[in-house]
């Protein structure tokens, strides 16, 4: 039933149709493919098959198995400095979690405490950033807080 591997087969098996009133299914228990049997109602896998198809192509392996940093305008113009220091704190540690940025480099460790100092200030002052981006990803993450946080 389940061929790409990318849609669980308990979505499959729920987006079936229940069967016709009075149809039994093997073993003499009522009940069909989805909505708790045991067996998928003929004809309901043409009924469906168009769905899954077109689930499967946006769920190519490609697209949902890869991480892929995106970094755009996220607040709006009244939002301070110590709410979007706050963020990209949040962001870096969620991307040292999930391995797009090094947990350990010297970027990651510093600017992570340069954001907590500057956050626990209330935003204060100018934040400060010690540590040189290295790679790509540092880089745009970098970049980002610069203009986000209209540093120079």
């Amino acid at each position: 039933m389940q061929q790409s591997g990318n849609i669980p087969t308990v979505i499959v098996k729920n987006a079936t149709p229940p069967p016709t009133p009075g149809a039994a299914a093997e073993g003499g228990r009522g009940g069909g493919g989805g909505f708790g049997g045991a067996q998928t109602p003929a004809g309901a896998t043409t009924a469906w098959q168009p769905i899954k198809d077109d689930v499967e192509k946006l769920m190519k392996i490609e697209y949902n198995s890869k991480s892929a940093l995106t970094i755009g305008p996220k607040f709006d113009k009244s939002a301070t400095d110590a709410v979007i220091a706050a963020d990209f704190q949040q962001g870096i540690t969620l991307l040292s979690k999930t391995g797009a940025l090094t947990a350990d480099s010297a970027f990651v460790k510093s600017t992570l405490a340069d954001l907590d100092t500057y956050v626990k200030a209330g935003g204060s002052g100018q934040l400060k950033l010690s540590a040189q981006p290295k790679g790509e990803t540092e880089t745009e993450v970098f970049n980002a807080m610069k203009v986000s946080l209209h540093l120079n």
